[in-house]
């Protein structure tokens, strides 16, 4: 999926339909910027996995979040893969560098060391007036959809890659 690296592609949510790679938009924003006046903006983040109602610690192996801003439109690009974590309630992930102004899904594109196996659906999201992503699971067998709690960690590795687009709230 998207690495907001050069030559890369983005996708949307859906991760079936190409955008274009950060070259493409490269090449069309920077002749349209003074025209059009665009602003664009690219960073880096610092993710951080935790409880939603402690916090708790979390160790990881590795851990990166990138970003580009396009005016109010974000796109961004997570990784990382957590050895060991405590706290409780839900498994949020914070950090996004701009608060967002609508409820907006992310793309999984890897997610492994969920002890759950009921679940068919993994979803990431983040809610309007967040700068953190919740993750909800939906159930096999009853259809339900709940969010993922902190002890359903297997506690041997969390690996996760999520990427998507939102739009800050300006």
């Amino acid at each position: 999926m998207a690495k907001l690296k050069n030559g890369s592609t983005i996708m949307r949510s859906n991760g079936h339909e190409l955008i274009g790679t950060i070259d493409d938009i490269d090449n069309i924003f920077s002749t349209k910027v003074k025209k059009n006046n665009y602003q664009i903006e690219r960073g880096r983040f610092d993710p951080i996995v935790r409880g939603g109602n402690i916090a708790g610690t979390t160790n990881y192996i590795r851990k990166s979040g990138e970003y580009i801003r396009i005016n109010d439109v974000v796109f961004i690009n997570i990784e990382a893969v957590v050895t060991e974590m405590t706290g409780e309630g839900g498994l949020y992930i914070y950090g996004l560098p701009f608060v967002a102004d609508e409820m907006t899904s992310f793309s999984i594109s890897a997610f492994l060391g969920l002890q759950r196996a009921d679940y068919h659906q993994l979803q990431a999201g983040v809610e309007r007036g967040a700068s953190f992503i919740r993750l909800s699971i939906t159930s096999y067998s009853t259809g339900n959809r709940r969010y993922v709690q902190v002890d359903e960690f297997t506690k041997s590795e969390l690996r996760f890659s999520i990427s998507g687009t939102y739009i800050r709230r300006a």
